[in-house]
């Protein structure tokens, strides 16, 4: 088969590999579908440590069941699936509550042994999550990060989200458009640097599009809800300014979601966020019901992201890598399809 392998900073090659065999509880997939996630971008750029060379990433991924371990009996080659990521042991504290993102011996297909940047992927059966007839692969590889944006949700914003500002237009930020769209707030702002984006946000009802670096963010933000600011700011940029203008951006009281990964450390005006009980909270990815409320939100069509999202071959992975993080233009999601049209 052929697998993108991540040898290092800025490196990518596509190397021809063995199929992956399978322990007796293991699914093989047959990749149709895996997107570039800004975290891989990260990781690209050699500023993850948990990817290390060589490594296959992806870890949004969807395809077609292929072959079966041999204590797996529930499936049947050739249905349709989108991967759950998250390799969880059930039983420590965070699983016990629910709060699996959290598993203290988490593991992660793509980050911790190979994803989905191959023709084919060994992912175990609890990872396999059926989807829905007609619903095709590109679409089932949104799964993944929707269900980020589902997490934010269902424990920050449900009940209090009267009026909303989202950081970051990449494909976290949209999807938490997509859900804020779903929720009808009566305010949303989104902000980012790179205008195509901002045009998309646009598209999908943002209120207010504003762009970081032209625009006084916080002082719209605040001049567009009297003064007072957003309920709820959600950070999905990874960037300090983004952070910090997040928490200025909010009403007393009000709720910071930081999702965004890139710049590790951020300076905050504590007393500034103790003055006015601004809550901060930090979002790492989701449970298993959050990921398959996602594929329902795709199943029904509630949430359709197909119109800012591009399917790419599996060959033009270095190239596009390069392109994302130099210039991505008006690229806001790009999707990796590994799967040859003929076998």
């Amino acid at each position: 088969m052929r697998a993108l392998v991540y040898l290092g900073p800025r490196s990518l090659e596509l190397r021809d590999a063995e199929i992956p065999p399978l322990r007796p509880d293991e699914v093989l997939i047959r990749v149709e579908a895996s997107g570039i996630c800004g975290s891989d971008l990260h990781g690209y750029l050699g500023k993850s440590r948990k990817r290390v060379p060589p490594l296959v990433m992806g870890h949004e991924v969807a395809g077609r069941v292929e072959a079966l371990g041999r204590a797996v009996g529930d499936l049947a080659p050739g249905a349709t699936a989108a991967v759950y990521p998250l390799l969880t042991c059930g039983t420590c504290a965070a699983c016990r509550r629910g709060d699996t993102s959290q598993c203290s011996s988490r593991r992660v297909i793509g980050i911790d042994r190979p994803g989905g940047y191959a023709e084919y992927v060994a992912v175990p059966r609890a990872s396999v999550v059926p989807l829905p007839p007609g619903l095709p692969a590109l679409a089932g590889s949104l799964a993944e990060p929707l269900a980020n944006a589902v997490h934010i949700f269902n424990r920050h914003v449900h009940g209090v989200g009267r009026r909303i500002a989202i950081f970051g237009a990449g494909t976290q930020g949209l999807m938490a458009l997509h859900l804020a769209g779903l929720v009808a707030p009566a305010f949303v702002a989104c902000v980012d640097l790179v205008p195509a984006r901002l045009a998309v946000a646009t598209r999908l009802g943002a209120t207010l599009a504003l762009d970081a670096r032209a625009d006084d963010v916080v002082g719209r933000i605040r001049a567009a809800t009297g003064g007072e600011g957003v309920d709820v700011a959600i950070e999905a940029a990874g960037a300090s300014a983004a952070r910090q203008a997040a928490v200025a951006c909010v009403r007393t009281g009000g709720r910071v979601v930081l999702l965004g990964l890139g710049e590790e450390v951020t300076p905050f005006d504590a007393v500034d966020i103790v003055n006015r009980e601004v809550s901060v909270h930090g979002s790492y990815a989701y449970t298993y019901d959050d990921f398959v409320q996602a594929v329902e939100l795709l199943r029904s069509r509630r949430v359709g992201a197909e119109q800012w999202v591009r399917p790419f071959p599996l060959e033009d992975g270095p190239a596009l890598f390069h392109r994302l993080v130099a210039d991505p233009g008006d690229l806001v999601k790009a999707v990796l399809t590994p799967a040859r049209a003929s076998r």
